[in-house]
């Protein structure tokens, strides 16, 4: 599972870790921990501004615990589900139009904001 490019798991270390070159994410096998850098997204290099980039450190990433991964792809899923059935288009139509806007959305936010914004999904999950 582990190569040249796939780091040990953020969370637990665990070599176990699975790279998704479709979507620019690494998954832990062990602990399902899921992060992703900027440079790993495919999406990545479709900017021109390279402003953006030059402004952040090497090692921006996110990292969800396996709770918030698996609500947000519940979420996602069953959000895509409903929008399919109300207006006709596929299931996988949907997916990908959801998933770039997704990306695009993401891609303007600061490190600090997504992290902001994963820290109030903890919080509210946990209280």
């Amino acid at each position: 599972m582990s190569d040249l490019k796939t780091p040990n798991c953020t969370n637990c270390g665990s070599p176990q870790v699975r790279y998704d070159s479709a979507f620019g994410f690494y998954k832990c096998e062990t602990c399902s921990t899921v992060w992703g850098n900027d440079e790993d997204d495919p999406d990545y290099k479709e900017f021109e501004d390279k402003d953006i980039y030059e402004n952040e450190t090497p090692n921006d990433s996110v990292v969800l615990t396996k709770k918030l991964y698996v609500l947000n792809t519940l979420a996602m899923g069953v959000a895509i589900q409903i929008l399919a059935k109300l207006t006709g288009e596929s299931i996988e139509d949907w997916k990908e139009y959801v998933g770039a806007k997704a990306g695009e959305q993401y891609r303007e936010l600061s490190a600090e904001k997504v992290q902001e914004i994963v820290e109030y999904l903890h919080n509210f999950i946990t209280a």
